[in-house]
């Protein structure tokens, strides 16, 4: 979630309330950070490239390393770039993480911003694909008088939503303050607020 705002505060004070009219609809629970813990945060690529090496050696030698083991390598690997807190990966996370770690200013996290942006016209479009894919299926059932689950209604509501740019669980970004899944093209005085949301 994009948001301009005052502070770090202002903005998950901003996220919250904004979150609140999607109850049901968008969401049925949802946690700061959460399964992306930490991704905003200016160390997470260092620590998580480091965690991909590590992970070789610890196949090697897993016969000889438990999960405690490995759980206090994560950390230590957090703590030796310079990491403070726990680590991206701890047990704290999905349901247990610090909301001030999942909270930045957006020019400081411009990059992660960018490869979570996707492009709704090209997601609405793989949308109408499937929905003319299933309602050919639903034609050909009702042709043999056989029951079938209609799936293209679900694939019309998820174009739709798609298509006029609204907030939804097609989101990846979204820009609170412009109503629009599109980056803004500067992002001075926004903040950026990880949301780990289920539906």
């Amino acid at each position: 979630m994009l948001v301009k705002a005052e502070d770090k505060s202002d903005a998950i004070s901003e996220v919250r309330s904004f979150l609140e009219d999607y109850e049901g609809q968008v969401w049925d629970w949802y946690v700061i950070g959460g399964r992306w813990n930490k991704m905003l945060h200016p160390l997470f690529k260092k620590f998580s490239d480091k965690i991909k090496k590590a992970h070789k050696y610890y196949e090697k030698i897993k016969q000889e390393m438990d999960n405690e083991a490995w759980t206090k390598e994560h950390q230590s690997i957090w703590k030796l770039i310079g990491g403070d807190g726990n680590n991206p990966f701890s047990d704290e996370a999905p349901y247990n993480t610090d909301e001030n770690d999942n909270v930045c200013l957006a020019t400081e996290c411009k990059k992660t911003i960018k490869e979570w942006e996707i492009d709704m016209d090209s997601e609405a479009e793989k949308h109408y694909l499937k929905l003319l894919e299933e309602r050919e299926k639903e034609m050909e059932a009702k042709k043999k008088e056989k029951d079938i689950w209609p799936m293209s209604a679900y694939y019309a509501s998820l174009y739709s939503k798609c298509k006029n740019d609204e907030f939804s669980s097609e989101s990846n970004i979204y820009d609170i303050t412009n109503f629009t899944n599109k980056m803004p093209s500067d992002l001075d005085g926004y903040y950026a607020v990880m949301i780990d949301t289920h539906n």
